[in-house]
């Protein structure tokens, strides 16, 4: 007798028809609704019932009505009515209660493994006047247990009724696949798409994951084979003989225990991965090989803790063999990427943390690597993945297709997420053709969000952006003065308001930008369903080129990842924390008009300019500087502030020992450079295990901040990276050659965290006594608080620290306050705060040379009333009255008005 197997398939597991169905059938009862609702309810609230006010047949029809919300309507499970692997034909018949005009989906909606799943055979526009069918072919196809199905109405407004009848189900076939089920032996059954004529012969080919071909039997398509294999992960492939199209069907499976099995493709993969040669495709590899170990690891776990084997699924099999696959088609040829087409996943190797991050790449057809292609850039919205829009995606369109992820799911386009969408740009232009000038961005509600994020910051790398539901207030948006906008919105999205797009657009147009905001109305948030406005936003994207000069640069740059566009740069900050902003205009008769406003140095790149070099200039800064340069000029400027005026020369002015600061907080050490998570084990278990706890959910999150698990999406929380991690290490771990590599966020006070305590004495903030002291004489109480520090790392001066520490092991816990108020930009350098409150105490930044701001001491201390949280909130509502010149401003003050949300007697006006 032959051990016990297990198996996993792609296509679909072997199922055997209990009774005899004919096609014809229908297989619900009473789907008139003569004797009932049934087992009919309805999601978003309301109520079914039976109605004999309209039928489409007999004397009574299914009445949905008193929905709250939209997209949900009448519904009817499916799960002990329909089989796996077989099509069945879907039909049922709709009309509205009152007059109106409303377009109504008919879906199936899927649980398992792969968690929701939704499919919609059709949708249509319905009436009061009459009776309207919606029909569609549907076949189940599942990845493990199957935990729910549903046959489900899609109402988009939830303020109308609707009429159901006549709703019918009837099977057609047995879904075409190939079918692998193991018992004893291995059996397999071909069934192709299309019935055969009698006689008709077939082929399955069994291959191992090598690709070596193991078996070829021949057989009859319908019928089954079996054979005896020896343990091992196998494919299989189905095709008729003689035909023209064979149209093969593939399933992938696994005899006996494949834990050891996938341990042995894991320890194949390093060796090609970490190969320089094969460097180019190592973020793909190391992609893969991530989540197969992650896979493994939670394997394992469930093992530990049950007395059941682990299950692996169809999505581990399929993971397995693309792994296994991959390596050696990359070991074997190392100009694999030149045969990329199609549509594919790919990877890249994030500097940040080394990890493979994914992207999905369409290529346009017959793609020429002499020809170079426009690329459009897609970010997903959120919950989305790089995946989301795969169903649209196709080849047929003469441009590449760029979708990123957004490593934090639901976390915006900004830190790491912000690094990824711009590496897996440069990566995807520096191995194909691609034109640099018909560069292109749009995506929908967050995405929609990036785009103004990504395009106002790094506008010379887009000819045009196509927000869609998008929110663009508060971006530097005079800065896409030649980047093309066209903003789709929905007046009524009540998740993201127009009022979050539409000021940032009217600026941008007032400033001098070319903008449409196309407008509309009856889709809310899915303004996908405005098919005119994407057809005329699609049109006009292919006309967008960016411009082959640009004479006039406005550049507002808000941190050292977005500090240059064009032709100029913020080579060193100036001496306050807020934007820093270069206005350069270069006529045709070779002069330079400049206004600087927090800056320091600014970098001219006239090679990339449009400036004549073989003749003179006249350059004059902020109005009264005038400066004249003879021919040739140099290859670039940097205009210097001084005490004796501004200076303008060829080359930078003379560094510091240690690298220049730029705004940032504890947001500066997520902008691509290698960074580690370091906690400190010195402290008492209690407290060390919280430093520990809080480490690792830093560790998973794409930018500073400790936040709990959030709401989940494919089942793993939206505000942590989907895939990959950063570095970490206890203090006691941390080498003299991470030092050197690693920008390092430290956790825990000099006597918990031992790297703290080794440059404790070199940092600007030091606590002693029970006080936090700085090194221009200033002092707070440290008792029940905590603070927080970016400063550059004394034993390496190239590199960044950020240190966060607290007297109260309380604050080591997710959503501290303190780690919330990071990485929005301009978030301090230097904060306290209360450890388990709101309280704050105070927050200071530094200048370029990180000396602190000035005037700091001459700052007053806020009087009582506006320390607490009601007179907080009148003078946030009176800044609102001076900003917008508006007749009324309304401030929230959320919970207690009579609690501090600063310290009395220490904040000052200037924290």
């Amino acid at each position: 007798m032959r051990a016990t197997r297990v198996t996993c398939i792609i296509i679909a597991a072997f199922a055997f028809i209990v009774g005899t169905v004919y096609a014809g059938d229908n297989l619900l009862p009473d789907p008139s609704f003569e004797e009932g609702v049934g087992a009919w309810t309805s999601l978003g609230g309301g109520e079914v019932a039976v109605s004999e006010m309209a039928a489409h047949t007999g004397k009574k029809s299914l009445l949905a009505s008193g929905r709250t919300k939209s997209w949900w309507g009448p519904h009817v499970s499916l799960l002990d009515i329909m089989e796996k692997d077989h099509t069945y034909a879907v039909s049922l018949w709709l009309r509205l209660k009152e007059p109106g005009k409303h377009s109504i989906r008919m879906n199936l909606a899927q649980t398992d493994v792969s968690k929701h799943r939704w499919k919609t055979p059709d949708e249509k526009e319905i009436t009061a006047n009459e009776w309207t069918q919606l029909s569609g072919v549907f076949t189940l196809r599942t990845i493990g247990e199957l935990t729910a199905l549903f046959l489900h109405i899609s109402c988009r407004e939830a303020d109308y009724d609707v009429f159901v009848d006549d709703v019918s189900i009837t099977h057609l076939r047995k879904a075409e696949g190939l079918y692998v089920e193991i018992g004893e032996q291995v059996r397999l059954e071909y069934c192709p798409l299309n019935a055969p004529p009698d006689g008709a012969k077939a082929n399955i080919t069994i291959t191992g994951f090598d690709g070596k071909e193991i078996r070829s039997i021949p057989c009859k398509p319908g019928e089954a084979v079996s054979l005896d294999l020896p343990d091992g992960f196998y494919r299989a492939q189905g095709a008729l003989v003689g035909a023209d199209d064979p149209q093969p069907e593939e399933a992938i499976y696994v005899v006996g225990d494949p834990i050891p099995m996938v341990k042995q493709i894991l320890l194949r993969v390093p060796k090609v991965r970490d190969d320089p040669a094969k460097r180019e495709c190592a973020g793909w590899l190391d992609y893969l090989h991530g989540r197969l170990q992650k896979r493994l690891d939670e394997l394992t776990n469930q093992a530990g803790e049950s007395e059941k084997a682990p299950q692996f699924t169809v999505l581990d099999i399929d993971l397995a063999d693309q792994l296994s696959t991959w390596t050696r088609r990359i070991a074997e040829n190392p100009a694999v990427l030149s045969e990329l087409k199609g549509i594919v996943e790919w990877g890249f190797l994030s500097k940040a943390d080394d990890t493979g991050q994914p992207f999905k790449l369409v290529f346009p057809p017959d793609y020429d690597p002499a020809h170079a292609y426009a690329l459009e850039l897609y970010v997903h919205g959120s919950g989305g993945t790089h995946q989301q829009y795969s169903e649209w995606m196709t080849n047929t369109v003469d441009l590449f297709q760029l979708c990123v992820l957004g490593r934090g799911r639901s976390c915006g386009y900004g830190a790491l997420s912000e690094v990824d969408a711009l590496d897996a740009l440069s990566y995807v232009r520096e191995h194909w053709n691609i034109d640099p000038d018909r560069i292109r961005i749009g995506g929908h509600s967050m995405g929609g969000g990036g785009t103004f994020h990504l395009a106002s910051r790094h506008p010379h790398l887009f000819a045009c952006a196509r927000p869609e539901a998008g929110y663009g207030n508060g971006t530097p948006i005079r800065n896409m003065l030649h980047v093309p906008l066209y903003n789709l919105h929905g007046l009524d999205d009540w998740s993201v308001p127009i009022a979050m797009s539409r000021p940032a657009t009217r600026r941008l147009a007032e400033f001098g930008g070319s903008v449409i905001d196309d407008e509309c109305t009856g889709f809310g948030h899915s303004t996908m369903g405005y098919k005119e406005g994407y057809k005329r936003a699609r049109l006009w994207c292919a006309q967008q080129k960016r411009p082959a000069t640009v004479r006039r640069v406005h550049y507002e740059a808000t941190d050292e990842l977005a500090r240059k566009a064009y032709w100029v740069e913020v080579a060193e900050w100036g001496p306050e924390g807020r934007p820093a902003v270069i206005d350069a205009n270069l006529n045709p008769d070779n002069s330079l008009y400049i206004t600087l406003d927090n800056v320091d140095v600014a970098k001219i790149d006239l090679a990339a300019s449009p400036a004549n070099r073989a003749a003179a200039m006249m350059v004059t800064v902020n109005r009264n500087s005038i400066h004249e340069l003879p021919a040739p000029l140099p290859e670039a400027l940097f205009v210097t502030r001084a005490q004796e005026g501004w200076q303008i020369t060829n080359k930078p002015p003379e560094a510091p020992q240690q690298r220049l600061h730029f705004p940032g907080g504890a947001g500066a050490l997520y902008h691509g450079e290698p960074m580690l998570v370091v906690w400190g084990t010195g402290a008492d278990e209690e407290t060390n295990k919280r430093i520990y706890d809080v480490a690792q959910i830093e560790r998973h999150t794409p930018k500073p901040g400790w936040p709990e698990w959030g709401f989940l999406g494919e089942g793993y929380p939206r505000n942590r990276m989907l895939f990959g991690q950063l570095l970490g290490k206890p203090d006691s771990e941390v080498t003299e050659a991470d030092i050197a590599k690693y920008n390092l966020m430290l956790i825990g006070t000099a006597e918990q965290n031992s790297v703290v305590a080794r440059i404790a004495d070199k940092l600007p903030v030091q606590v002693k006594d029970g006080k936090v002291l700085s090194n221009d004489g200033f002092s707070w109480s440290f008792t029940d608080r905590a603070v927080g520090l970016l400063y550059y790392n004394p034993l390496a001066p190239d590199r960044l620290v950020y240190w966060v520490a607290s007297d109260a092991p309380e604050f080591y816990m997710p959503n501290a306050e303190l780690m919330g108020r990071q990485g929005d930009a301009p978030s301090p350098d230097f904060m306290i705060m209360d450890a388990t409150g709101w309280k704050h105490v105070a927050a200071r930044r530094f200048d370029s040379r990180w000396n602190w701001e000035p005037r700091y001491g001459a700052s007053p201390k806020l009087p009582k009333a506006a320390c607490l949280q009601k007179g907080s909130a009148l003078i946030h509502a009176n800044a609102m009255l001076r900003a917008t010149g508006a007749d009324f401003a309304l401030a929230n003050c959320a919970w207690d008005s009579r609690k501090h949300v600063f310290a009395y007697r220490e904040t000052k006006v200037a924290d």
